[in-house]
């Protein structure tokens, strides 16, 4: 039986913390050494932490912890509900402040009005 889709699961309105894995392609390493080349890539977990402190900046949410192994990576997340609202609301200020009025693809104000 096919899992249910994250969307179906988590409901974006409640704060909940999820645990999440990710990993590379083929089980490949994706730090240490290359037994060929013998090139280390060990700095490449830098740039994994770097661009996870980024992206939880950026989005609404919070990176409570992460662990970087070797071909894989685990995140303990937690949404903020509260802070995409506020994020939302200062984007449609800022398009609103600028003369652009927020519409849905087919040309019409979130609000239902036609765009003039």
């Amino acid at each position: 039986m096919p899992r249910q889709a994250r969307g179906e699961v988590l409901d974006p309105s409640q704060v909940q913390v999820v645990h999440r894995t990710q990993r590379c392609v083929r089980r490949v390493g994706l730090f240490g050494g290359d037994p060929l080349t013998g090139n280390s890539y060990e700095h490449r977990r830098g740039w994994i932490r770097d661009r996870l402190e980024f992206l939880a900046s950026v989005f609404a949410i919070d990176c409570l912890t992460s662990s970087v192994m070797h071909n894989h990576i685990h995140l303990a997340l937690r949404n903020r509900p509260l802070r995409q609202k506020l994020i939302v609301r200062c984007l449609a200020s800022e398009r609103i402040a600028e003369g652009r009025v927020p519409t849905t693809g087919s040309g019409v104000v979130a609000d239902g009005v036609a765009a003039g």
